[in-house]
């Protein structure tokens, strides 16, 4: 039905220990930090259980018939470390995407926070696009730098929606400086939005500036 007008993804969940950090134990307060220090043993055990458990989850997607799998990570060096991303990330990361790989899909991450401390590291990975990425105000790296950085990754801009808070002519204003950033290299999209709504203002000032 789309053709060539749009993608179909499919989705896994977040990888092992960002279940852990968002889904089971949380890190309001610090929790899984504390569980980490306190009970290494534990949460390495349950860890480890995740990552076998999330094999078939792999394997699954990968003979689906859509071409890019999503993988939520909803990734942010303010919680994740260069450290932890190194030990608990990038193996999971190296593993599923040889799978995908193997059958001729693309694999996206979900990485649309903080990732200045993180870019050298994410441009190690075998990730083929860096979604919903986030530039400044509310990211704190350019699209430009980013580029530079994962010269063989696609990116896929999440418009920060603080430049939908201040109106269509911040918004068509943003949109240019992204498009020149871009040039022509063929490796990014812009996505209109992730949880937020965007006004038919917005909309139209993004798409007359996307769409030229």
């Amino acid at each position: 039905w789309l053709g060539y007008d749009g993608v179909v993804l499919t989705a896994l969940p977040h990888s092992p220990m960002q279940t852990l950090m968002i889904d089971w134990v949380g890190s309001e307060g610090g929790r899984i930090y504390y569980h980490l220090a306190d009970h290494p043993g534990i949460v390495e055990g349950l860890y480890r259980a995740l990552c076998k458990s999330r094999e078939a989850l792999t394997e699954i997607a990968a003979h689906a018939p859509a071409p890019i799998v999503m993988c939520g990570d909803n990734l942010d060096d303010f919680l994740v470390s260069p450290k932890l991303f190194e030990r608990y990330f990038m193996p999971v990361y190296e593993q599923q995407a040889q799978v995908l790989h193997e059958r001729g899909k693309l694999m996206a991450v979900h990485m649309d926070g903080r990732l200045a401390a993180l870019k050298d590291l994410i441009a190690q990975t075998d990730v083929d696009i860096v979604e919903a990425f986030h530039p400044p105000p509310m990211g704190d790296i350019s699209l430009g730098d980013a580029l530079r950085t994962w010269p063989d990754k696609s990116i896929w801009v999440g418009f920060p929606s603080a430049i939908y808070d201040e109106g269509p002519e911040s918004t068509s204003a943003f949109a240019q400086q992204l498009v020149q950033q871009a040039g022509d290299c063929g490796r990014v999209v812009v996505e209109v939005a992730t949880e937020n709504l965007v006004s038919n203002e917005n909309l139209l000032s993004l798409t007359g500036v996307l769409g030229s």
